[in-house]
């Protein structure tokens, strides 16, 4: 499937998301995923946990494993764009730098169908 398509960047191999039909098309999500985002702030600010997170996804996005969207980008709704949410996940059983402990990372809600 992606013979033709694997390069190696910064010592990463990339590949492009496998769709089934390359001519997919995605519903506009994006006001589902600011939703999302204003829900998971609310929360973060409440259990004091905002600065950790924002921690988390700057790592993700100097790890290059994540990237931000061009503000001139913002607006597009050709059907090729699709938010995924993200929000906290907590592992009590492993020890974390939060004054409650447990470790604390980011996490999509993502399944295969």
């Amino acid at each position: 499937m992606w013979q033709n398509e694997i390069t190696v960047s910064g010592g990463h191999y990339v590949l492009p998301i496998p769709f089934r039909d390359a001519k997919a098309s995605f519903p506009n999500n994006r006001r589902y995923a600011l939703h999302r985002l204003e829900s998971t702030e609310r929360k973060l600010k409440k259990d004091d946990m905002m600065e950790a997170y924002k921690e988390q996804l700057d790592s993700l996005l100097q790890d290059g494993y994540a990237e931000r969207v061009p503000e001139d980008k913002l607006a597009r709704d050709d059907g090729k764009v699709f938010y995924l949410p993200h929000f906290p996940v907590t592992r009590a059983d492993k020890p974390g730098a939060h004054p409650r402990g447990g470790e604390r990372r980011v996490a999509v809600p993502v399944a295969r169908r």
